[in-house]
C-alpha cells in the first residue's frame, strides 16, 4: 500500500538575493541600494512555467527557456561560478527530469537524467566545485508517493546520465530539498517519514565528500525542528530558512554543525517563503504572498531590514523557487 505524501510544493515559495550584513564582504551595498547581481527564478504569467533571469534591481527581466503548453521547468539554481543553472523540467507533469543551460543563454538546455527510475526530480543543487548536481528523486506507485531519495549527476553530462544515490529510503521515507554547506564537506536537507499514522518532519544532516569520480553522502541525524529550503551564508555558519507549514516565516540562525541556535523571525506576516542568501551573504531574497498577492518576489537586508519587492514585468504574474548570483 502507498503512502500519501503531504505536498508542501504548491505552498512553496521563491528565493533570490541582495547585498549587506551576515557572512557577507565588507563593503558590499544592500538590495535597496543599487546592489548588483543576477536572479534566476521559475515564473509564469499566462502560459507555462519557465525560467527567467532578472538584475537584483529588477531591469534586464529575460526568459532563459521557452517552452511548449504542456512543459513546466521549477526550481532554478546557480552554479558556484554564476554560469550555469539548473532546473527540473516535466513534458506531462509525471515524469521529471533535472537539466542545465548555460546562464547566458548561448546555448539549449541539455537533459542530464533522460533515463530514470523516479517519477519526479527536484531541487537541483550543485556542489561547491561545481562538478555533481545533488536533486531529490521521489518514487511512487500508483497515484501516491512511496519514499524519495537524494542523488548526484555529473553537472557536464558525462558518465551517460548514470546517477549516484546518496541516501537508501525505506518505504515512507523522503530525503529532499538538499543543500551544501560552503566548503562541501555537509549537506542539509529536509527528512519526513510517515509511521502509517502521522508525519514526522525535521532538519537532517549528513557528511558530504565529493571528488572528481563519485559523491558520497552518510546522514548523521537531525536536528529536530521542521526546516524547509535552508539556505547558509557564505561563512558556513549563518543559515536562513522557512518555517511554520502554510502559514511560513523567513528566520536566521546560526548552523553548529548539528543544529540551529540563536534563531530569530526576520518576517512576520506569515506569508514568506524560500529564503536565499546572496552569494556574498549580505541579502536575503525569498518569496512573499503578503498585501493579498501570491507569488511576489522580495529581498531584504540579510538583518532583515528593508524588505521591499522586486519589480517585475507585468507578464510574469507568479514566481516562485528563485536563486542569486
Amino acid at each position: 500500500m502507498s503512502v500519501t505524501r503531504v505536498v508542501r510544493l504548491a505552498a512553496w515559495v521563491g528565493v533570490l538575493a541582495f547585498a549587506g550584513g551576515v557572512g557577507g564582504c565588507a563593503g558590499s551595498s544592500g538590495g535597496g541600494g543599487g546592489a548588483s547581481g543576477q536572479i534566476v527564478f521559475d515564473g509564469h504569467g499566462t502560459g507555462p512555467w519557465d525560467i527567467w533571469i532578472v538584475g537584483s534591481d529588477g531591469s534586464g527581466l529575460r526568459q532563459l527557456t521557452t517552452s511548449a503548453s504542456t512543459t513546466q521547468n521549477h526550481e532554478p539554481s546557480f552554479s558556484p561560478d554564476g554560469k550555469k543553472v539548473a532546473f527540473v523540467s516535466s513534458a506531462d507533469n509525471a515524469t521529471w527530469d533535472v537539466f542545465v543551460v548555460p546562464a547566458d543563454g548561448s546555448a539549449s538546455s541539455q537533459n542530464l537524467t533522460p533515463s530514470h527510475a523516479w517519477g519526479r526530480a527536484s531541487w537541483p543543487r550543485f556542489t561547491p566545485d561545481g562538478r555533481w548536481i545533488i536533486f531529490g528523486a521521489t518514487f511512487s506507485s500508483g497515484d501516491a508517493d512511496d519514499h524519495s531519495d537524494l542523488l548526484a549527476v555529473r553537472a557536464d553530462g558525462s558518465g551517460g546520465g548514470v546517477t549516484v544515490s546518496l541516501t537508501q529510503a525505506s518505504y515512507g521515507e523522503f530525503y529532499d530539498v538538499p543543500t551544501v554547506r560552503p566548503g562541501g564537506q555537509q549537506l542539509l536537507y529536509y527528512y519526513s517519514y510517515w509511521d502509517g499514522n502521522t508525519w514526522s518532519e525535521s532538519l537532517g544532516y549528513g557528511a558530504l565528500q565529493a571528488t572528481t569520480s563519485t559523491v558520497t553522502l552518510t546522514p548523521t541525524g537531525t536536528a529536530g525542528t521542521f526546516v524547509w529550503h535552508a539556505s547558509f551564508a557564505p561563512n558556513g555558519q549563518a543559515l536562513a530558512y522557512e518555517t511554520g507549514g502554510f502559514d511560513s516565516d523567513v528566520w536566521v540562525g546560526t548552523w553548529t554543525g548539528a543544529a540551529i541556535t540563536g534563531a530569530s523571525p526576520l518576517t512576520t506576516t506569515h506569508t514568506d517563503r524560500g529564503p536565499a542568501f546572496s552569494h556574498d551573504g549580505s541579502w536575503i531574497a525569498f518569496q512573499s504572498s503578503r498585501s493579498g498577492s501570491e507569488g511576489l518576489l522580495y529581498v531584504m537586508r540579510a538583518d532583515g531590514a528593508d524588505q521591499h519587492q522586486i519589480p517585475l514585468d507585468p507578464s510574469v504574474l507568479f514566481v516562485g523557487a528563485p536563486d542569486a548570483y
